[in-house]
């Protein structure tokens, strides 16, 4: 889980990310994923013969022209680990790689975002991350001792990521994203991952394999911020969930709407949402009292 032990409060995802290097270019994505113990890759998922053991990782994404680029860094407990992992890579043609001390760099592709990546990890021109918009919204999301993600993702929504999500999903769910990003004009999309333990990579992928996703005890959270000012966006986002056929219902002093997300093979998870403000937040959770505590951790 992001984070360590002692006393942060519940703006300490941000101060972690705050305190994190990525290369300085314009980033629309950037993925934050820490456990409290090195995580374990299984050897069959990376087509290599030993399995591997990861501090951290970050992936960064960048947007230009309609052309998305994925650059990365895997953080490995020491430098041994690292060069030991580092020479049994295979070499790609479409992927670039570059060990540096404990760590290796990953850019995929040779476009120009591409090339924006490695040039700013070849010349080390990093920075911390320090968009003020992102870090607040991250800030929200429930942290304390005891609840903490394993993975944070900001997104920066464009046309131009709409366009491109266009070539890997149904014209049904474009649609839904586009009409979203047309009335709504969001601004920062932060979705964490969190787990009561830690997660095994081995029996997750097992999970997947099985189709039995909705068994593993993890919760997704995800909140949205609008361009728009509150008074807008609060009872059209309400009005919307109406419509669409959402359960109202109290929970403490927050007003939640329930439904459920089709995850196929016949499966589907309870999602909750809630309207703050300019702000839409979800928790989605087969495990619905987990959900709800977290929905209710959040920073409002």
């Amino acid at each position: 889980m992001i984070g360590t032990s002692g006393t942060e409060n519940t703006r300490g995802i941000a101060a972690i990310l705050a305190a994190t290097l990525v290369p300085d270019v314009n980033l629309d994505v950037c993925i934050y994923i820490k456990q409290l113990t090195c995580t374990t890759v299984p050897k069959n998922l990376i087509g290599l013969d030993i399995d591997i053991q990861i501090d951290s990782l970050a992936i960064w994404g960048v947007i230009k022209d309609n052309v998305y680029s994925i650059g990365g860094i895997l953080n490995f407990p020491n430098a041994l680990e690292a060069s030991n992992l580092y020479s049994k890579l295979p070499q790609q043609s479409d992927v670039w790689t570059k060990l540096v001390g404990s760590s290796i760099y990953v850019v995929q592709g040779s476009d120009v975002p591409a090339e924006s990546l490695k040039k700013a990890i070849n010349n080390n021109k990093f920075k911390h991350y320090d968009d003020s918009n992102a870090l607040d919204q991250v800030a929200a999301m429930p942290y304390s001792n005891s609840v903490k993600p394993v993975a944070v993702c900001i997104v920066r929504p464009s046309q131009a990521s709409i366009d491109i999500l266009k070539q890997y999903v149904d014209l049904k769910t474009v649609n839904t994203v586009q009409s979203i990003y047309t009335w709504a004009k969001p601004q920062i999309i932060v979705v964490g991952l969190y787990s009561p333990e830690t997660i095994d990579i081995a029996d997750l992928d097992q999970k997947i394999n099985n189709k039995t996703l909705s068994d593993a005890d993890l919760c997704i959270v995800a909140s949205a911020n609008s361009v728009f000012p509150g008074f807008i966006v609060s009872p059209i986002a309400t009005r919307l969930l109406k419509n669409e056929g959402f359960t109202k219902i109290i929970f403490g002093n927050l007003t939640e709407y329930q439904t459920s997300i089709n995850i196929g093979n016949g499966q589907s998870i309870p999602a909750l949402l809630n309207v703050a403000g300019n702000r839409v937040f979800a928790t989605v959770s087969e495990n619905e009292p987990y959900a709800q505590t977290l929905m209710s951790n959040i920073n409002r």
